[in-house]
């Protein structure tokens, strides 16, 4: 399934007008988001995959092997069943506006809120 992009004023804006729901792709790529229904709460997952960006790569000091270990490979799955879900999916300030703007916009509607921000931790610890 082709996900839309959006910019984040066009994805505030649907929450603010509670148009559930909508699912897309931040428009830099950081984020894949779902705004099943509204909730009070939201799983996230800072880092979903093993994708960095190719400017990133070549200067990373961590091997591919150490970074698949210490990944979160396989969360966006287990995120699945949140009413609203982020999934990281490059590491970018992006993701972190997005994150902010859906925490501004729980509070907004409810006062108080839940953010589930869940890790594998160590999903692999032996060698592939």
């Amino acid at each position: 399934m082709e996900l839309r992009q959006y910019s984040l004023y066009e994805i505030e804006e649907k929450l603010c007008y509670g148009e559930f729901p909508f699912s897309g792709i931040t428009e830099l790529g950081s984020s894949e988001f779902h705004f099943e229904a509204p909730a009070f709460h939201a799983g996230v997952s800072m880092h979903s995959g093993h994708r960095v960006r190719k400017e990133i790569l070549e200067i990373l000091a961590v091997s591919e092997e150490d970074r698949y270990r210490e990944e979160d490979p396989f969360m966006d799955r287990f995120i699945s069943d949140f009413p609203i879900r982020i999934c990281g999916i490059k590491k970018h300030r992006e993701f972190h506006e997005l994150l902010e703007m859906v925490c501004r916009y729980l509070l907004q509607q409810h006062r108080h809120a839940l953010l589930f921000d869940l890790h594998a931790y160590c999903y692999q610890r032996k060698t592939r």
